[in-house]
């Protein structure tokens, strides 16, 4: 566990966790210090044998017989530490959780002078963001609830005035915003898992939630009401004017949303549109590729730069349904070095392979899936029709009739693939 926590650091992160360790504040054994500057030497490959338990405290401990309890202790020790330091640089980086704590504190201790001074800082700061997501909306909620302490804290008996310099009302707003924007966002996560996977959830708690457009103060909201178009998606199929309220929505906001949400917001759209595809309505199909396309040129498809194996063959894919063969293959060889390594050539062969097989190119087609290994059970079921697609197209009759009988008993037997799949 500690030579992977340590491999995931950035050089920068390793120096600075050596500095860590180093401190007295956060720690003072030196047998600690001793084992994070010796593995420090070797980060990140961490080669085998310059990490092997007894070599790295004959290191470390030269002259005294290996104790193997000892040893892990230490390991345990730094992990530990490892942890702290992973989680005591997020809450660094995070300019508003710092302040909340130091808020809180300042409340706590009565330093009346250092707290109006933070308060004014960090409303500065706050109303200077461009990015108003529900983190925002939260972060305004603990700004006030300190500030109404402060309030109280100071004149328990006159309400008015702490009425007249708090915002009371706002504050109760901000939390509604943020709670409605979590609880939306958790309800899309679990029709999506829904649409995916055989498992099935309780969605009775969506009679709780109000009609944000409807509402005069949450539909001026931009994150919280794209997410309830978003989840509309899902709740009310039929009307097909979501779609636009969306987009409209992000020609308009999407400079303030956080981009993981734009991500997840073409996401579910594309995710809708192909479900109307498979419904039966062909004419999605070029709005699915538009869709790709309009995210990929603004940089907001692949999810953080990197084509996973879904993404890239999902594509892949459409572009062919839509008939962009040109397009396609264009996309196909610019975003290969995208992909992981890991997945790099298995990804990249498949994508070919469809493609070969929409040009005609059977046996192409076929050669390269023949050394595709299967990802996940949708992969091995796209494989598995693609397969038997090739074996009618050269007129492989025997083995297409061979495939067809265990492909059916493999949909039959698997219990991931929903209904709708099968």
């Amino acid at each position: 566990m500690l030579i992977e926590l340590l491999s995931s650091f950035s050089r920068k992160e390793m120096g600075d966790f050596n500095d860590y360790v180093r401190s007295p504040f956060f720690n003072k054994n030196q047998s600690l210090i001793k084992l994070c500057s010796y593995l420090k030497l070797y980060h990140p490959d961490f080669s085998n044998e310059a990490i092997e338990k007894k070599k790295v405290f004959s290191a470390i401990f030269p002259g005294i017989k290996f104790n193997d309890g000892f040893m892990r202790t230490l390991i345990f020790g730094l992990s530990n530490l490892a942890e702290d330091f992973l989680s005591y640089t997020r809450y660094k980086n995070s300019y508003y959780k710092d302040k909340s704590f130091l808020l809180y504190e300042l409340n706590d201790r009565q330093l009346n002078r250092t707290l109006e001074k933070n308060v004014k800082s960090i409303t500065r700061n706050l109303e200077r963001e461009v990015i108003r997501d529900n983190e925002y909306y939260y972060d305004k909620y603990n700004l006030e609830n300190e500030k109404y302490l402060y309030y109280f804290r100071r004149k328990p008996d006159v309400y008015e005035k702490i009425v007249k310099k708090t915002r009371l009302k706002e504050m109760t707003e901000y939390m509604t915003i943020y709670y409605y924007t979590c609880i939306i966002g958790d309800y899309i996560r679990l029709f999506n898992l829904k649409n995916i996977y055989n498992v099935d959830f309780d969605f009775s708690g969506l009679d709780n939630i109000p009609d944000i457009s409807k509402n005069p103060v949450l539909n001026k909201i931009p994150c919280l009401l794209v997410s309830y178009y978003e989840l509309m998606l899902f709740v009310n199929n039929s009307d097909h004017t979501t779609l636009g309220k969306i987009k409209d929505i992000l020609n308009e906001y999407e400079n303030t949303l956080d981009k993981d949400h734009v991500y997840n917001i073409y996401i579910n759209m594309i995710n809708y549109c192909n479900r109307k595809v498979s419904s039966g309505r062909g004419e999605f199909e070029k709005e699915v590729l538009r869709l790709y396309k309009t995210g990929i040129e603004k940089n907001i498809l692949p999810y953080h730069g990197i084509a996973h194996f879904r993404f890239y063959t999902t594509v892949t894919e459409t572009a062919i349904r839509a008939g962009e063969l040109d397009w396609a293959n264009y996309f196909i060889n610019k975003y290969k070095t995208k992909l992981p390594d890991e997945i790099m050539e298995n990804t990249y062969n498949y994508a070919k392979a469809l493609y070969d097989f929409a040009a005609g190119k059977f046996s192409d087609s076929l050669e390269r899936l023949s050394i595709v290994k299967y990802n996940d059970v949708y992969h091995k079921l796209k494989c598995k029709c693609l397969t038997a697609m090739l074996f009618y197209e050269l007129g492989y009759t025997v083995q297409l009739l061979s495939h067809i009988d265990a492909f059916n008993h493999f949909i039959m037997n698997d219990n991931l693939l929903n209904s709708n799949r099968k």
